[in-house]
């Protein structure tokens, strides 16, 4: 770098030498007494001068300060211009005092022939420091012809930098534009910001022409291509960047190439060329992360070349705030998915663009199109369709598509399923057409199954009231009269459930339903719980002889009550019939028709039928709760016959193989009796004593005591009775009486409702007789006194006493209560006990049902799967004609295998409960998607979760956590854009807090992976104006090598 500072002071110094040799002929001639002190000085200050010449500062510097030292007179010019040099060493050396000296030379000398130079050094010292307002200050002080015409350039060039660094522009490219037509160092550099400020100002000609002066330049040429292209750019001259801008790229550097292929993409892409636009702008974002007007401009692009795929990609990237371009991109994704036939895509993301309020004209066509892809979708509760159209209408009501809104609202409310929704809609529409009411009809009708299904039996009742009240469509009026009678039913308001069902049998549109023979089934039932055992008849019969045959487990039912209403009236040949009748479908319930049939042949004296039907019962392979009645039966009935030793036989087998029968204490008396009448006192004595002492409140042990009296009389051995009565507690008269008195005051506060008083009672009574006659009554009926008032351990002692006394008529409800409470207490290893007990003693069906239902439960609960699915099976087999009960056994038998993930079993399972319409049919289907994703089948698992959308009646849980694993199979197919919008839409729709909270964490979590961070948006990339091209001290610093020479000198 040639250095122009030094080759300006070589021309001073020389004359310089000359001063200084005429001052020292001088000196020699006028000044002879100073000689010595002067010689020296001037000696000083020539190799001073040497030295600086040489550009060795250090050792100048040296010999300038021993000169000014040597030299006393103030105004000696060897001494003046010693101080400035001086200084100048100490610019040149980087000494922190430079700028000091150099100022205070100034003030000290303001007439010296230095000032000039002193202010331009001063000025180019801080120009090194980027000091720019002090460069401006010093180099105003200096008037510019007073400067060495090759210094002007300098001058120039470095105070109209000083402006540029300060932002002041103009000032700058008039300096800049002094030196630009003179041959100078400085003269490229000026050139280059001064096209670079026209640039800026959009002085666009001005700046290409001074450009294009820099095409050959070394050190600024390589820019010129990028400027060039990008004024073409801006001036939208398109056609001639695309044709300039092209050879550039083969010597552009990687960065300039990126640049430059957007620009030229852009060209294309203003030009309507998307296809040949989409190459180059997708190669710049390979390598740049872009702004969401890349990404935008990108998908648009592609978007018109018919790319969809590809721009659905892009626009998606394009998405930030509620602004413009994420409004139109959300438009334009729902545009492509259309296109593509992916209406579910597009409708979600219409309704995105519907919400942001900024170009109203797309805000109102995206609202329609995403109602009218709702309405074609069939869609779910969470896509607010119905809203949507209500919204259009409401805020568009002269729009040219309005008719249309009103048709797809109609349609909306059907397809979306939502019909608690719809009818709210319906209700905020002031003027209905007959199209409107229709609808209403059916919405109101559908609403109201929804709600019977959920059991909300009051609710559905006033519903499909006001789907009657819109009478359009007769077959509609008859079902929802028919669901009303269930629903009247269901709630015990068995008078109005009569009513409707016979006013559905009677309407128009009844018997073209599938549920129309029910109607009789329903209406008897209701009768039938009325005691109206005529009424049951009749229409049992009527639903028998109307009945799909297919439906053999309600006949058979129908059958049975038939049979037992004319039981009930004593009409047993009738009764037997249906009895018979029933027996012969081979239904579950086969042994209950043959013991009614049986015990009616009895009350008809026809003792040997009676005989033989109840050996059909114990010869049933099955088991049977009505097999130890029989053995009963048949003992009673062979004494009829006078058969004492067959009936002896049965009583005994009885006695043998059902030890906690109810009928025990019967068994044992008669077994007592049969023998005393044998005259076989000591084996009768035997079997009353079993009476009198495990049943000693039972009516049998007061027949049994007098038997026990006889034996012993007949004996006479009164002694012997005395000693055994005296174990007796009841045998005692005077004792007897008091106890029963005291026992009767406490049950009949118990019989009153009186729970507290008769508490208190039974405790007294239990203290005063603690072997009194009553106290298995006393515990029982306080236990249930206690568990009513919630002391739930006392209840349990009570209820544990009554068990573990011989069976008796309270063992089989006190299991239930014990089992009951202990696992109301989570005493879960408890409440197993006791209803194991009660499923293999129960004499009542339905207990033996609750014991298989609370055993599978409980077995679940605690993880013991393999007992919870060996019950749920047996509940499946058996209960079939119960669906809800059939269904819950399933879930058990579905759920067991998924938690020991044996998830082919599993689905088996829930393959068959997933086609029930009910709450249990929507979980399976969400366990089958949730086991369909563990698999990595996800489309497979997609299509299940929008199968419980479908389902009808709706279950909202299920659907929101369906949705919630919908998200995660997006996000499992790298669909983040989608899995967001699924995760905000149970948010922002769903009722239950705890699964907002799941869909709230999960969407957290997703924005803040890995893959959603490359989808955020990088701040814009400035094309060419950075520091790297403009800013550059390498460009201007022409002293630079210099400086730096001088720093390692030092």
């Amino acid at each position: 770098m040639r250095k122009y500072s030094v080759r300006n002071q070589k021309g001073r110094l020389i004359r310089l030498f000359i001063i200084c040799f005429i001052a020292s002929a001088f000196s020699q001639i006028s000044f002879a007494q100073q000689s010595l002190i002067h010689e020296n000085a001037e000696v000083n200050f020539r190799n001073a001068l040497s030295l600086f010449g040489k550009e060795k500062y250090l050792p100048a510097q040296n010999y300038f300060q021993k000169s000014i030292e040597e030299i006393k007179n103030p105004y000696s010019e060897i001494r003046i211009d010693a101080e400035y040099y001086y200084a100048l060493c100490a610019i040149e050396l980087f000494h922190s005092d430079a700028a000091i000296l150099l100022k205070r030379f100034i003030e000290n000398h303001p007439e010296s022939a230095h000032l000039v130079e002193a202010y331009f050094n001063l000025a180019k010292f801080q120009f090194r420091k980027k000091k720019y307002e002090d460069v401006l200050d010093y180099l105003n002080n200096i008037d510019v012809l007073d400067l060495e015409y090759e210094q002007r350039s300098e001058y120039f060039f470095k105070k109209g930098y000083a402006h540029f660094e300060l932002d002041e522009f103009e000032s700058a490219a008039k300096n800049f534009y002094e030196i630009l037509d003179t041959d100078n160092p400085y003269v490229s550099a000026a050139r280059y910001y001064y096209a670079h400020i026209s640039y800026t100002d959009k002085k666009y000609e001005t700046a290409a022409t001074n450009f294009r002066k820099l095409n050959s330049d070394p050190q600024f040429g390589s820019l010129v291509p990028f400027y060039i292209t990008q004024i073409f750019y801006l001036q939208k001259k398109y056609e001639q960047l695309i044709e300039y801008a092209p050879p550039v790229l083969d010597s552009a550097p990687p960065k300039r190439e990126e640049e430059i292929k957007k620009l030229i993409g852009n060209s294309y892409y203003e030009l309507g060329q998307y296809e040949k636009s989409v190459g180059f702008l997708s190669d710049y974002l390979k390598r740049n992360s872009g702004t969401v007007e890349d990404f935008y401009q990108l998908g648009f692009a592609y978007f018109k070349a018919n790319k969809l795929e590809e721009a659905i990609t892009y626009f998606q990237k394009a998405i930030s705030q509620n602004d413009t371009i994420s409004q139109n991109a959300y438009y334009y994704i729902g545009e492509a998915n259309i296109k593509l036939d992916n209406k579910n895509a597009a409708k979600n993301a219409f309704r995105s663009a519907s919400k942001i309020d900024v170009d109203k004209d797309i805000q109102e066509d995206a609202l329609f199109n995403y109602a009218k892809a709702a309405y074609e979708l069939s869609s779910h509760p969470y896509d607010n369709a119905i809203l949507a159209f209500e919204e259009y209408i409401n805020n568009y009501p002269k729009s040219t598509k309005i008719s249309d809104a009103y048709e797809y609202l109609l349609g909306v409310y059907y397809t979306t399923k939502n019909y608690k929704e719809a009818l709210k809609s319906l209700d905020r529409i002031k003027n209905k057409d007959i199209k409107l009411l229709e609808a209403k009809q059916r919405i109101a009708h559908y609403r109201a199954i929804e709600l019977y299904q959920e059991k909300d039996y009051t609710q559905a009742i006033e519903l499909f009231r006001i789907s009657r009240e819109n009478n359009y469509d007769p077959n509609l009026y008859s079902s929802s009269l028919y669901w009303m009678s269930e629903a009247f039913y269901h709630i015990k308001d068995y008078d109005n459930a009569n009513d409707s069902y016979s006013e559905f049998l009677a309407s128009s549109g009844a018997i073209s339903l599938p549920f129309y023979a029910k109607a009789y089934y329903g209406l008897a039932y209701s009768n039938y719980k009325q005691d109206k055992y005529k009424g049951a008849i009749f229409w049992f019969r009527e639903y028998i002889d109307n009945a799909n045959p297919d439906n053999k487990g309600l006949i058979n039912d129908a059958l049975l009550r038939t049979g037992d209403a004319y039981f009930i009236q004593k009409d047993y040949r009738n009764a037997i019939e249906y009895y018979e009748k029933a027996t012969r479908m081979q239904a579950s319930n086969m042994d209950y028709a043959i013991m009614q049939s049986a015990l009616s042949s009895g009350v008809l004296g026809k003792y040997q039928e009676k005989v033989t039907k109840l050996k059909r019962i114990i010869d049933l392979k099955a088991s049977s709760v009505y097999k130890d009645d029989a053995l009963f039966e048949l003992g009673k009935t062979n004494l009829v016959l006078n058969k004492d030793d067959e009936a002896l036989a049965y009583y005994n087998k009885l006695i043998i193989e059902y030890p906690t029968s109810t009928y025990l204490a019967e068994a044992y008396l008669k077994v007592g009796l049969i023998n005393f009448n044998k005259q076989q006192d000591d084996i009768a004595l035997v079997a009353l004593d079993k009476v009198v002492k495990n049943f000693p409140s039972s009516n049998q042990s007061k027949e049994a005591l007098d038997k026990i009296r006889k034996i012993y009389i007949d004996k006479a051995d009164m002694d012997g009775f005395e000693s055994y009565i005296n174990g007796v507690p009841f045998a005692d008269i005077s004792k007897a009486k008091l106890d029963s008195t005291s026992y009767v005051i406490a049950e009949n506060n118990y019989l009153a409702g009186n729970c507290e008083k008769a508490t208190r009672d039974f405790s007294n009574y239990l203290a005063r007789y603690p072997k009194g006659i009553f106290k298995l009554n006393a515990h029982f009926y306080r236990a249930e006194c206690e568990a009513k008032a919630k002391f739930e351990q006392e209840a349990l002692a009570d209820y544990n006493f009554v068990i573990n006394q011989p069976p008796n008529k309270f063992t089989e409800k006190s299991l239930l209560q014990v089992a009951s409470l202990n696992r109301s207490l989570n005493k879960l290893d408890s409440a197993i006990i006791a209803y194991q007990k009660l499923l293999n003693s129960a004499q009542k069906q339905s207990n033996k049902e609750i014991a298989q239902v609370s055993l599978m439960e409980i077995y679940f609960e605690l993880g013991k799967y393999k007992e919870a699915s060996e019950f749920a099976l047996k509940i499946s087999t058996e209960r079939i004609l119960d669906v809800g009960l059939y269904q819950k056994a399933q879930m058990v038998l579905s759920k067991s295998a998924y938690e020991q993930e044996n998830y082919d079993q599993a689905i088996t399972h829930l393959d068959s409960l997933s086609r029930f319409s009910s709450d249990y049919g929507a979980e399976a289907k969400y366990m089958l998607a949730r086991i369909y994703y563990l698999k990595g089948n996800y489309n497979k698992s997609d299509t299940l979760i929008y199968a419980i959308v479908d389902q009808v009646p709706s279950s909202p849980y299920w659907i929101a956590k369906g949705f919630i694993l919908l998200a995660d199979n997006f996000i499992s197919k790298g669909d983040y854009y989608n899995a967001r919008l699924t995760f905000e839409s149970v948010i922002d729709n769903s009722d239950n807090k705890e699964l907002i909270e799941i869909a709230t964490e999960k969407l957290q979590i997703l924005n803040q992976s890995e893959d959603v961070m490359e989808e955020k948006h990088s701040e814009p990339i400035e094309i060419i104006m950075d520091g790297e091209n403009i800013k550059d001290e390498s460009i201007f610093d022409l002293d630079d090598d210099n400086a730096k020479k001088n720093k390692n000198e030092k």
